[in-house]
């Protein structure tokens, strides 16, 4: 700080002493400064803090990090997205200073989907110094609940054939391999079931 106003040659070395300080608080923000210990040596002088300037307090930068190997499987619903941040002050957790969500770029085929910011931002005291994405996958789904039942038929001269059992959507495509057989004896069919890249 600058003093003025001494006489018969005081300085602020000989006739000052202690520190100003300023209004409490560590939040982001302008404080106003006060006389905090500053005193006069042989209190020879009264003071009056001009205060057209303001300690400020900055937001603390961070940075948001993505964690990685985040999927599901085709069919699901998304997770709630989760990150790490580094650059928390004062021992607050992520909890305490974030608000909002991450998002993903749109689509539920298999494949990988960055992860963005989205609505993710830090209450007052933090900024967003860098932000590190990755990459969400969707992989394929596995149907299950599935059976082809094995079956016996009088010979009647008309072919016979088995059939797959279960949830089959109407877009899958069955394929048989031994079936539709028309004479006696005992036949080992099998069945492929196409639903598509998105399932195994």
């Amino acid at each position: 700080f600058m003093a003025t106003g001494f006489k018969f040659g005081d300085t602020r070395e000989t006739a000052l002493s202690g520190t100003i300080a300023r209004a409490a608080g560590e939040n982001v923000g302008l404080y106003a400064y006060e006389q905090g210990s500053l005193s006069s040596t042989l209190g020879n002088y009264t003071f009056v803090i001009l205060n057209d300037s303001k300690f400020e307090i900055k937001p603390a930068p961070i940075t948001v990090r993505v964690n990685e190997n985040q999927r599901k499987t085709f069919g699901q619903a998304d997770p709630l997205f989760t990150y790490t941040i580094e650059g928390l002050q004062r021992g607050e957790q992520q909890s305490q200073v974030m608000s909002g969500r991450l998002t993903r770029q749109a689509g539920e085929a298999i494949g990988l989907y960055p992860i963005a910011q989205g609505t993710l931002a830090p209450r007052n005291n933090y900024s967003i110094e860098t932000f590190v994405p990755a990459d969400f996958e969707i992989s394929s789904g596995t149907i299950t609940g599935l059976s082809l039942p094995s079956r016996t038929f009088i010979y009647d001269g008309t072919a016979k054939a088995l059939e797959v059992q279960g949830n089959i959507p109407e877009d899958a495509v069955i394929t048989y391999t031994n079936n539709n057989k028309v004479s006696v004896g005992l036949y080992q069919v099998t069945a492929r079931i196409d639903f598509g890249s998105n399932y195994d």
